[in-house]
């Protein structure tokens, strides 16, 4: 075996120098072309296949983009010293006796190594393509599951060791060789992932001007109580923002969704919500969407809600994000609390009569303040407490919630408080269950839900301190 060793590295040196290196010339110029592709085709999968009728792209940061960049090269250099081997081996060695078949096999391998892991390589990218964008959500998994680089790294690892498959078994030192090329591959894929082709920031501001998620400020409100409302008839979709550059609260509306915002003035939401009803063809829509930023006072939310009402738009949604997370923030635009604005709402004598109706130990009054606290029959006490302090108070259907915004609060405080009193209906709700049926509430029959939705309605009622209004 020694002897096979030594016959055929004598015979490495009889290759012609011109060809060495026309090998190696081609190999580099082979990785550069390779990774241009490569980098070119990324950009093109971003934009074709994650690209959302919502304007939401498959953003990556520059972290990610390094990282890219350095798979794609390394995968192009890889390549690209497979093609040096087997052009540099691809000579007539007929004169040399048997043991040339080795340098046949060697090239025979190099060629197989990289048609099949191109094919292999281009149907798991197509297919996985396919499988993220068939869902809104394949971006989101993405971005949330940086595991996937592990991947990326033992396939480059896994190509590259066999590379060097047919070399190791004929050729002595070949370890000291490999390890060499490992150095020297590594090196060339830093320097060749630097290379910037396309300025994908620019192609993510282009995207980006058309979507006022990106071009306003708006975080929307955590919470613990949510669904995901994914269907359904929508009479509109309306953001309140905050300007960039002014910090300036901003009314906006869109009618369908993939439609651009734009903004509206609040005398006339009332009208066009109106209109856009009048012109559907059929009989009922289901909800408003509303999106608001944390910050925004409750004078305007309350503004904008007294619009909807008065426009028959009383079923609504609130955009929120639930409290854990395991995607980014914009994966959760659907995620929602719902509410319908009842009669009762900025109807002070309509609400008197009501009291009246109830009698008032069957009343709980809950205010909300501007601070971390709320007070509940005139007891201030956390929010956080809220929930269990309602609860024992609901020992009857007829109990009824008043909540009282203020005007000088802040939506975020209000939807901590909302979620509060949601959780303590739904906690009677689920305790009735468990008391008739044994099980949870969820799993219930349809029928047996509805039944228990009429015996343990959420009797919600929201009002405006009305001297706390801001002229």
């Amino acid at each position: 075996m020694d002897k096979q060793f030594q016959y055929i590295n004598r015979l490495l040196h009889t290759l012609p120098h011109k060809r060495k290196v026309i090998g190696l010339l081609i190999g580099v110029f082979f990785a550069f072309l390779f990774y241009s592709f490569l980098y070119v085709m990324r950009e093109g999968i971003r934009i074709i296949f994650f690209l959302t009728e919502e304007y939401e792209v498959w953003v990556l940061t520059d972290a990610q983009v390094n990282f890219y960049n350095f798979v794609m090269a390394a995968t192009a250099v890889i390549i690209g010293q497979s093609i040096c081997f087997a052009y540099c081996f691809d000579t007539s060695w007929g004169r040399y006796g048997r043991q040339m078949y080795k340098m046949r096999s060697i090239v025979n391998d190099q060629r197989y190594l990289n048609s099949y892991f191109l094919n292999w390589a281009s149907r798991i990218v197509f297919v996985f393509c396919i499988m993220l964008s068939m869902d809104s959500s394949g971006i989101h998994i993405l971005n949330s599951h940086p595991e996937f680089n592990y991947i990326a790294i033992l396939i480059l690892l896994v190509l590259f060791f066999q590379s060097w498959t047919s070399i190791r078994r004929y050729f002595q030192h070949s370890f000291q060789w490999m390890a060499l090329s490992f150095i020297l591959l590594s090196f060339l894929s830093f320097g060749l992932s630097r290379i910037q082709l396309i300025d994908y920031k620019r192609i993510n501001e282009i995207i980006y001007s058309h979507n006022s998620w990106h071009q306003y400020t708006i975080e929307l409100p955590e919470s613990e109580v949510y669904i995901y409302q994914k269907t359904g008839r929508f009479e509109a979709f309306l953001m309140i923002a905050e300007e960039k550059d002014s910090g300036k609260p901003i009314l906006l509306i869109r009618r369908w969704l993939g439609e651009k915002y734009s903004p509206i003035e609040l005398d006339s939401l009332a009208k066009t919500i109106t209109k856009w009803k009048e012109e559907v063809y059929y009989e009922s829509i289901d909800y408003s969407m509303l999106y608001i930023h944390k910050n925004t006072r409750m004078e305007l939310v309350n503004q904008v809600k007294k619009k909807l009402k008065k426009a028959g738009a009383i079923r609504t949604l609130y955009g929120v994000l639930p409290s854990q997370r395991e995607y980014d923030k914009s994966y959760y635009k659907m995620s929602v609390i719902s509410y319908i604005l009842n009669d009762l709402f900025d109807n002070p004598p309509l609400w008197q009569e009501e009291q009246s109706r109830l009698g008032i130990n069957n009343i709980i009054r809950v205010v909300q303040g501007t601070s971390e606290e709320v007070s509940v029959d005139g007891v201030p006490i956390p929010i956080t407490r809220l929930k269990e302090v309602i609860r024992l108070q609901l020992d009857n259907p007829e109990k009824a919630i008043e909540l009282q915004t203020d005007n000088r609060a802040s939506y975020d405080n209000y939807i901590a408080i909302l979620q509060q009193v949601l959780q303590a209906f739904q906690n009677r709700r689920e305790d009735a269950s468990l008391i008739r049926y044994g099980t949870s509430f969820d799993d219930l029959e349809y029928e047996e839900q509805v039944e228990l939705r009429k015996e343990t309605p959420y009797r919600i009622v929201e009002t405006i301190k009305q001297e706390e209004t801001i002229h």
